[in-house]
């Protein structure tokens, strides 16, 4: 792929870019688990109404991985909530401010469930 097409792909999937990106950046931290997709990025903040889980407030947000990947934490959905840079960014690498229990979420639909 020649760098004008990369861009051009670039410029048209920039979820793809960024879910890449987050991969390596797992993968160079040692995260031993690396299968978190942009879909259940946005699964996630629906589950959390497009709020911060930490302060509650609707803002852009972040990944927040609750074991950080140098923590050995890993890039999967039991590992992460949403929340807003400023949160994010004052948890750094610690533990994080309140209890967390993780989105444990099923990926099951209305039409796959018995009644």
């Amino acid at each position: 792929m020649s760098r004008i097409a990369a861009k051009k792909y670039g410029k048209a999937h920039p979820e793809k870019i960024r879910e890449r990106c987050q991969r390596r950046r797992a993968r160079i931290a040692g995260a031993i688990i690396c299968d978190f997709t942009s879909e259940q990025w946005e699964f996630i903040k629906q589950q959390y109404d497009h709020k911060c889980y930490y302060c509650g407030k609707k803002k852009k947000l972040t990944i927040d991985h609750i074991t950080a990947l140098v923590n050995g934490g890993n890039h999967t959905m039991s590992n992460i909530v949403p929340a807003c840079l400023q949160c994010n960014s004052s948890k750094h690498t610690k533990n994080a401010p309140i209890p967390v229990q993780p989105l444990l979420a099923l990926n099951i639909t209305k039409d796959t469930r018995k009644t």
